[in-house]
């Protein structure tokens, strides 16, 4: 709970000093994943958060063969690609529209931001 609402907390301040983006690579949604004590409500306070924002999500599609070794939980692939099922199910299961994207293709996001 502490991270989501640092992380919301950040958010908020960016908007309010009229930063127009901000790209982060855990999206509130993922705070649902990750939460050790799955709660109904605090599921709800997440996404209702999420909302009060203007989102542009997107998934970055794994690539098989690149398992890094960097501190992340997620470092056995099979585990890995049970996340990524549990992150498509959240967002699905919320209505949240996102995008796949390669890893190398991460300039569609600024092109996509450049359009809006």
């Amino acid at each position: 709970m502490y991270l989501f609402a640092e992380q919301v907390h950040r958010l908020k301040t960016l908007e309010r000093y009229g930063v127009e983006y901000a790209v982060c690579d855990s999206p509130l949604p993922l705070n649902i994943i990750y939460n050790n004590t799955p709660d109904e409500l605090f599921d709800q306070l997440v996404m209702h958060e999420h909302a009060k924002f203007d989102n542009v999500d997107y998934l970055l599609r794994r690539n098989d063969e690149f398992i890094s070794i960097d501190g992340r939980k997620e470092t056995n692939l099979e585990r890995a690609k049970v996340k990524d099922e549990e992150i498509k199910a959240v967002l699905e299961g919320a209505g949240i529209d996102y995008t796949v994207i390669s890893p190398w293709e991460t300039d569609k996001v600024l092109l996509d931001l450049k359009m809006k």
